[in-house]
């Protein structure tokens, strides 16, 4: 896995250090998210899917694709997947001496793609404040939020790390529903659009799984449906997830059963550290509102953009 690829990651000792470039696209996702995994552990930079193609064209290198259908890329080198691989066969990769880095893609503020970086440190970081902050598993679950995205994976490393299988979408709504309920699915994580059609096929008496604990985020969920949540899964927990993929997980919080205002994501997470600027000088808000700061402890925090 040797070559040349970006150099603006910083080892440990403060020096710039080169390291090869790794991009996993298997569309077995837990498979995917092994081998993302083991290529953290032996050394090389992972960059998290779908973002290659953006990647390249800001003048970044990958060494090694490793896919089930090979995406167009300037790599050095193409390792078509083969299940053959979960047998034991899998080709040799080397190692580098030190553990690498997960690099993920955000948006921002601007629309334009931002990069950044998360050593193994920041992970195991992640992990344990996902494990410390949200309420203990309570059985399988379905995660609909991209796997890739910097909340999903330390969320599916705890379900694992607790003793529960994760799965995703599998085609449409209905046979995904169907799935979960094989798969004896007891929580759900994803966006107030999907919870809103597992609702309505509940309602319906379409199959569907029977949940006992709901974690909704992306984006603002209608009182409306939190109420018909309640009212479908009478025993249900509903919690908010609120995050950014700068500092992953940010809040969280049970809707208390009255309901809460629309926009409501909970409560800050133990050490994240935050304060107000320019509260009063939003003329469409209250004079409590302002720019919010955050601040996430050393080791949970992303060792910065490429």
């Amino acid at each position: 896995m040797g070559g040349c690829v970006w150099r603006s990651c910083r080892s440990r000792s403060g020096c710039n250090r080169q390291a090869s470039g790794l991009f996993v696209d298997i569309a077995n996702r837990e498979v995917c998210f092994i081998a993302q995994l083991a290529g953290v552990a032996v050394g090389a930079h992972v960059l998290m899917p779908p973002a290659l193609q953006g990647f390249e064209a800001l003048g970044h290198k990958i060494d090694v694709v490793v896919a089930d259908s090979i995406p167009p890329t300037t790599a050095a080198r193409i390792v078509n997947f083969d299940a053959k691989w979960l047998q034991g066969d899998a080709p040799e990769l080397g190692s580098l001496e030190t553990p690498g880095q997960f690099i993920s893609a955000s948006s921002g503020s601007t629309g334009t793609q931002k990069f950044m970086a998360a050593s193994d440190l920041v992970a195991g970081g992640w992990l344990r404040l996902v494990r410390g902050a949200m309420a203990p598993d309570v059985g399988n679950r379905l995660i609909t939020l991209p796997f890739f995205a910097s909340f999903s994976w330390p969320y599916i490393a705890k379900s694992i790390a607790d003793g529960f299988a994760v799965m995703g979408t599998a085609g449409d709504t209905e046979a995904t529903l169907i799935a979960a309920r094989d798969f004896a699915v007891r929580e759900f994580l994803g966006t107030p659009q999907i919870l809103a059609e597992i609702v309505a096929a509940k309602q319906n008496a379409r199959p569907g799984p029977d949940l006992a604990s709901v974690y909704f985020g992306g984006a603002a969920a209608e009182p409306a449906l939190l109420q018909r949540t309640r009212a479908t899964f009478p025993d249900v927990s509903v919690r908010v997830v609120a995050g950014m993929s700068e500092v992953g997980l940010m809040a969280t919080g049970i809707v208390p059963a009255e309901g809460a205002p629309l926009g409501w994501c909970g409560n800050m997470v133990g050490p994240l550290e935050w304060r107000l600027h320019g509260q009063g000088g939003y003329a469409a808000f209250g004079q409590d509102a302002g720019r919010l700061a955050l601040r996430m402890p050393a080791d949970q925090r992303m060792t910065g953009y490429l």
